[in-house]
């Protein structure tokens, strides 16, 4: 959120959160077209991990207006989506600090394809609400998952990035959507 901004409200009516900021959210916006989707993405995928609310209706001292900065429409409620198709990028020592955590005990859920798929997918737009199949597991370090998120398929694509066998981490590779 740009600096200064102040939440002025929140009202859940019917499952849309009409969510009110202050006029420092587009005034003091830093633009781009990535800088807008994660502002957008980080109150929508938030706000609809709770199971009361479906969709956000974004007002700025109470009016609804046609977009933050310029690229996407704020215009009417937004559901969460699935926004990131393809390639999930990863910080080598990021993975190296997981696994160590991993090695200590910690986050053990990693370990399991399907469930870093629920969790980390939360990231990408799905919902602990969507249904996820293990599709196949390889001993190359490779797994699919398909994904059922608001009547579309998609197959999330893991991999294991620095070792292979039971004790390694898992990571989404990938996601691409299944017509």
């Amino acid at each position: 959120m740009p600096e200064g901004t102040r939440l002025i409200s929140v009202d859940n009516v019917d499952g849309v959160a009409y969510v009110n900021f202050s006029r420092e959210l587009v005034d003091r916006h830093p633009g781009g077209s990535t800088g807008e989707l994660m502002t957008i993405d980080a109150v929508v995928l938030s706000l609809t991990e709770l199971p009361e609310v479906e969709k956000v209706q974004f007002l700025v001292e109470g009016v609804k207006l046609e977009t933050l900065a310029g690229h996407m429409s704020i215009l009417e409620p937004i559901g969460r989506e699935v926004t990131r198709i393809g390639q999930v990028m990863h910080d080598p020592d990021r993975l190296k600090r997981v696994q160590a955590r991993v090695d200590a005990g910690k986050e053990r859920w990693r370990l399991d394809p399907l469930e870093v798929a629920r969790r980390d997918g939360r990231a990408l737009g799905f919902s602990l609400q969507d249904s996820f199949e293990l599709l196949s597991q390889e001993k190359d370090g490779m797994a699919v998952v398909r994904a059922e998120h608001n009547g579309r398929t998609f197959h999330i694509h893991l991999i294991q990035p620095l070792e292979r066998g039971e004790d390694s981490i898992w990571v989404i590779d990938y996601v691409e959507w299944r017509r």
